[in-house]
């Protein structure tokens, strides 16, 4: 090998000379880079910063954000002695940060630009780096600090972007009412042609609607959104709409249009390395899995997302992936293990004061107790689950759990008290426009009127479900109950042949349910819960007899 002897001043003029080439015949995005490095090693300091200033710029806007903070971090290396463009590289450098997930180097670089701010003497750069520390905690669910620092922050001088936040952490800690205020008193504020910001406030506002019950409006909300994404040309903002839009069609049971959107999103989010984005995207596919009976492959998403946020020391979203895993093991049969992951949730939710995740937690761990017989203690569970929804205000919450501890009142033999729930069950179904659990409390309310021996009642209801159910492609709940208590009650009227029907409806929904699981172990334990163990019977009963 030869050994290059050339002096220093040698060497800087080869690769200008080199520089030069590929600025006038490679002058694109792409060669940024490549013409930065040889300005750099000729000594053209000032314009190699120019140039990876560009390459930075083209790397942030392809979404590949760990190769733009490493040009950022060369960036830094070369202005040591610019303080305020440094602050400017800091910033850029944080959001990327905040983007990927990478907290501890965020909580570092945050730490070194309000330092910087101190140095200079400069409130902005101070400002900007205290709120980059308010979404920092945001993003490990610390909403108190986050808080904190804001109402401090907004106490200074108020700000469009600060009040945004300051909604957005009231939206996380379930303070519902107080964020949409905030949201409103946000947009009002604004002042100039920020698209991004006003989609945000406009999404943001359409969350809570979401939240509230109120879907159409939230609808309203989200269609602005995306027209002012649009105009501002925000791919990752527009990502983060789909998953919006997604929960629409889920909750309109369209659940195949519902996964097309979150896959598009979730796309986006591993192309940018947003883990956070991630991990709540891979939660919603998975909730998506369960309702198309692919049990494994829902285990999988939530596994997936449970790993990115302990890394990202996400409190609360690792609380929301234990639930999601436990619900998996709760269907499969294995109550012991999903109680496991309930609790495990449940701690961390309760550490960290959040009341819906609270609400869920305690919902989950009825369902488990009812399903090992121990009805008391499911219905303290629930009432729990109840009383936390009404604190907070969450309307569709309490249709679910109101119809949940109605059915166990109706097991029960409590008829009295199931009546009670499920009307009110009923009628939050109804207000919050939610057709699966209006279907379920219908069917609910016929088993009740079926034990009460009122058949035409019991049949008024039923038929309603049953015709709603066959009306529309899926729903978010167990068909073959429903199926199941049609079949009972057509069954007392001595209709045999429509009853034999319903009963078929509901054996096959469980077998096909029963087939999407490949470990023999979970089919097992599926097909031996007592509720579907009783179809299965009857099934085979009536089969017999033929």
């Amino acid at each position: 090998m030869y050994k290059c002897t050339a002096n220093k001043k040698t060497r800087q003029e080869i690769h200008l000379r080199i520089a030069n080439v590929l600025k006038q015949n490679f002058n694109q995005s792409e060669n940024y880079g490549r013409i930065a490095f040889r300005l750099k090693e000729a000594g053209e300091i000032n314009e190699a910063y120019i140039f990876l200033k560009k390459w930075a710029d083209y790397l942030e806007k392809e979404l590949q954000c760990e190769k733009c903070i490493a040009v950022y971090n060369q960036i830094l290396d070369l202005i040591v002695d610019k303080l305020e463009e440094k602050c400017e590289i800091l910033i850029k450098k944080i959001n990327l940060l905040h983007y990927i997930g990478e907290r501890e180097e965020e909580l570092k670089t945050i730490d070194e630009l309000y330092e910087l701010g101190l140095k200079l003497n400069n409130i902005d750069y101070q400002r900007k780096a205290m709120f980059a520390r308010a979404e920092y905690f945001e993003a490990i669910a610390d909403y108190d600090n986050a808080l904190k620092i804001l109402h401090n922050l907004n106490k200074e001088r108020e700000e469009t972007l600060v009040l945004e936040k300051i909604g957005i952490n009231y939206y996380n800690k379930t303070e519902v009412s107080q964020a949409l205020e905030i949201f409103n008193r946000a947009l009002d504020s604004m002042k100039d042609d920020n698209y991004l910001l006003k989609g945000n406030i406009l999404k943001d506002i359409g969350l809570c609607y979401w939240k509230l019950g109120d879907k159409e409006q939230g609808l309203i909300y989200y269609t602005k959104a995306k027209k002012f994404y649009e105009k501002g040309e925000d791919k990752i903002a527009l990502a983060r709409l789909n998953v919006n839009i997604a929960n629409v069609y889920y909750y309109l049971n369209n659940f195949e249009q519902s996964l097309t959107f979150y896959k598009d999103a979730l796309n986006i989010a591993r192309k940018i390395g947003d883990s956070h984005f991630i991990a709540q995207i891979l939660s919603n596919v998975g909730g998506v899995y369960i309702q198309f009976g692919e049990y494994e492959e829902a285990l999988r998403n939530f596994q997936e997302a449970l790993e990115i946020d302990r890394k990202n020391l996400n409190r609360k979203g690792e609380a929301i992936r234990l639930s999601n895993i436990g619900h998996i093991y709760g269907i499969l049969g294995d109550t012991d293990k999903a109680l496991e992951y309930f609790n495990q949730a449940l701690k961390i939710d309760e550490s960290i004061k959040n009341k819906s995740g609270m609400a869920i937690r305690y919902g989950n761990i009825a369902t488990c107790l009812f399903q090992k017989g121990e009805y008391e203690e499911s219905v303290r569970y629930l009432k729990n689950a109840v009383e936390i929804s009404a604190e907070a205000g969450l309307k569709e919450y309490l249709a679910y759990y109101h119809n949940l501890l109605g059915f166990v009142f109706v097991e029960m033999g409590q008829l009295s008290y199931g009546e009670d729930e499920l009307s009110q069950a009923l009628a939050m179904a109804r207000a919050v426009k939610n057709p699966s659990y209006e279907i379920t409390a219908q069917s609910n309310l016929a088993l009740l009127w079926l034990k009460r021996d009122d058949i035409k009642k019991a049949f008024q209801y039923s038929t309603w479900a049953v015709e709603k159910l066959l009306s529309i492609k899926d729903i978010e709940g167990d068909r073959e109950q429903i199926y199941y208590i049609h079949y009972k009650i057509l069954n007392k009227m001595n209709r045999t042949g429509e009853a034999y029907r319903f009963l078929r409806f509901a054996y096959e929904t469980i077998i096909s349910r029963a087939q999407r699981i490949n470990s023999p172990e979970h089919q097992h334990k599926f097909l031996n819960l007592s509720k579907n163990r009783e179809i299965i019977e009857e099934w085979k009963r009536i089969e017999k007899q033929d």
